[in-house]
């Protein structure tokens, strides 16, 4: 399988109202970049150093080749909300979403091609997906409302409903290697699997507050944050 990509020494978020920040001194002080659009960005990632994407509403997604200084907008082929992106390499990739209406939709999109093009792949998911984690080539885990989980083992072509032992909304999957994967979501929640997610345990909460956003900078170290300043 192949290994986790580093962690960029050179952190990006994104936010309201397209909303593009970059550290170069670990956090100390941070700057806007322009994103070239106003829509609400929700996640970002780079797969390299210099190559990065953001995903957010109606369907948006953005490319940077030059570290996040400069952003171009992607066509996606959706109109939905994408709350996460993920790349395993520079041109294969994910993003899941979806929009919660009368008639609910599910998105998982697809690129081979660095972002040039997306495949939309039809599911029969029932729940909006908010997150999506590539701990090998061929397999990732998304998370999202209600507890749901889908797994693929074919690089995305077919995905199946994985149980979470969990019925609470998930907000963020990540794997830090093949077989070390974390989710959080609401009221506090935190799975863990140490064997690629083969088998799930919920460990004690130490908070009730809803958890949004997961990050590991060593294979041990991590933290997450969510609602009212929890960190």
């Amino acid at each position: 399988p192949t290994p986790r990509r580093p962690r960029p020494s050179t952190p990006r978020a994104a936010g309201f109202g397209g909303t593009i920040l970059k550290t170069t001194d670990g956090g100390v002080t941070w700057l806007s970049k322009p994103a070239g659009t106003t829509r609400w960005l929700r996640s970002v990632c780079f797969p390299t150093a210099s190559t990065g994407y953001a995903v957010g509403d109606s369907g948006t997604i953005l490319k940077t080749v030059n570290g996040g200084n400069n952003w171009n907008l992607l066509s996606s082929n959706t109109t939905h909300r994408l709350y996460s992106v993920d790349f395993v390499d520079e041109i294969r990739g994910f993003a899941v979403g979806g929009t919660e209406a009368a008639a609910l939709q599910v998105v998982i999109l697809r690129t081979t091609d660095g972002g040039q093009s997306w495949g939309i792949y039809p599911t029969s998911f029932n729940q909006v997906l908010t997150s999506v984690s590539f701990p090998s080539a061929n397999t990732a885990y998304a998370v999202g409302f209600n507890g749901k989980m889908v797994r693929t083992t074919y690089a995305g072509v077919t995905w199946n409903a994985v149980s979470t032992v969990n019925p609470n909304q998930l907000n963020s999957v990540l794997f830090t290697s093949a077989s070390n994967g974390r989710i959080i979501g609401n009221d506090g929640t935190i799975i863990y699997t140490a064997n690629g997610g083969d088998a799930w345990t919920r460990l004690g909460a130490v908070t009730a507050k809803g958890l949004r956003d997961l990050c590991f900078p060593t294979p041990s170290v991590g933290y997450t944050a969510g609602l009212s300043g929890t960190i």
